[in-house]
């Protein structure tokens, strides 16, 4: 077997293991029932405290997830997971519960390094195969987590409460399991080949140099603000649902009702897995575009005699290279966008998937910046265009 699918193998079953918390479908129930803690103290003490510490521990997790290089920070994540059970069994006061969810909070926010493990370890070549498998396994997880939860309280061969000790035993083994993973030698910031032999003072401003460079870029990208601020509220608001709507459930719920917590959780996950399977198929055509973009890319690499290293793109268009506007050029040819003669047919810009999904504005902008560019014979005629296409698409 190859070395990435049995990473990947043994990522997918940390996944799985970490997602199979069945006592999670129950937490209002138990924390209310079996507890004995007031609605008033589960919701406005205890619930707060897991939400605030997982918003705060991300941003650290971030940092210490690239400086321990991934493994050690998902050994945590399954260790958070041992103790925030741990104390949820076996805690009586309104303190021990807080510090349970606070652990919680690491829990969810170390999750990070599990994300980002396969980025640091995997060949890029099996970046989609194994972000496939780890999904899947997760989504696998929480779905069979709510179904087994459902039913052993429905026939009521467990409470509550028991729920807890296969979560415990869950978070167990997923922390035996993280052990197996192989160390990542390098990170993108603080153990890059780049800084590997620095004393670690220069190593820590060196990563937030380059920290500092990949924030500027990004956000002052509108299109990645506005992904991030989508996501970011997407997320918030999904938390908030996730915390709050047992305690809605128990609200609608009579006393001679069964609870279908676990139910609503396994329908959920899966309604999740369909939606982002027709997700996939609508970006399909992206996707063949994207490949048929490599084949192309390929290609003119080859006509130029380049490699990729050689193509360095800067956002101000007169930095850029004799190299990078052949290779622009040449793609554009390639795809029909410039014929022979050198005449722009802009008509297959403007019909391209990245040019529709732009706002109406924006692909007025493009319109106009097109419109404006003459006959292509030679490669700094390109430029303009170049230009065009880089700052609105």
């Amino acid at each position: 077997m190859e070395q990435w699918l049995k990473i990947s193998l043994t990522l997918s079953l940390i996944g799985f293991l970490k997602e199979f918390r069945p006592s999670e479908a129950f937490y209002y129930e138990y924390f209310v029932g079996s507890k004995n803690f007031t609605e008033d103290q589960v919701n406005r003490e205890a619930l707060p405290t897991s939400i605030y510490s997982t918003l705060v521990l991300q941003v650290f997790a971030f940092l210490i997830t690239d400086m321990c290089r991934y493994k050690p920070l998902i050994i945590v994540l399954g260790l958070s997971g041992v103790i925030m059970y741990s104390l949820m069994l076996w805690t009586t006061s309104l303190l021990g519960l807080q510090i349970a969810l606070g652990f919680n909070g690491l829990f969810y926010g170390t999750e990070v390094a599990y994300y980002t493990y396969i980025y640091g370890k995997v060949d890029k070549e099996h970046f989609e195969r194994v972000t496939s498998h780890t999904n899947a396994a997760i989504l696998a997880g929480r779905t069979s987590s709510g179904i087994l939860a459902q039913v052993l309280v429905s026939v009521k061969w467990m409470d509550v409460e028991q729920l807890n000790y296969i979560s415990l035993g869950a978070m167990v083994l997923t922390t035996l399991w993280a052990c197996l993973l192989p160390s990542v030698k390098e990170s993108i910031y603080f153990q890059s080949e780049e800084v590997g032999l620095l004393p670690f003072s220069k190593k820590v401003m060196s990563a937030f140099v380059v920290i500092k460079g990949h924030f500027t870029q990004a956000f002052t990208n509108p299109r990645v603000v506005k992904w991030g601020m989508w996501h970011g509220f997407t997320i918030a608001g999904y938390t908030a649902m996730e915390y709050y709507i047992q305690a809605l459930y128990s609200l609608l719920q009579t006393e001679d009702q069964d609870l279908f917590n676990g139910a609503v959780i396994a329908v959920q996950t899966f309604l999740g897995f369909c939606a982002s399977l027709l997700a996939g198929y609508a970006v399909r055509e992206k996707l063949m575009a994207d490949q048929d973009f490599v084949a192309v890319k390929d290609k003119c690499l080859t006509i130029l005699g380049l490699t990729e290293d050689e193509l360095k793109f800067d956002v101000d268009t007169s930095d850029v290279s004799e190299n990078v506007l052949c290779f622009f050029k040449c793609i554009q040819q390639e795809r029909g966008v410039i014929d022979e003669a050198g005449s722009l047919h802009s008509e297959k810009i403007f019909s391209s998937p990245h040019f529709t999904a732009l706002t109406e504005n924006e692909q007025n902008e493009v319109k106009k910046c097109v419109e404006g560019v003459d006959k292509i014979e030679t490669c700094q005629d390109i430029a303009p265009l170049v230009e065009c296409l880089h700052n609105s698409l």
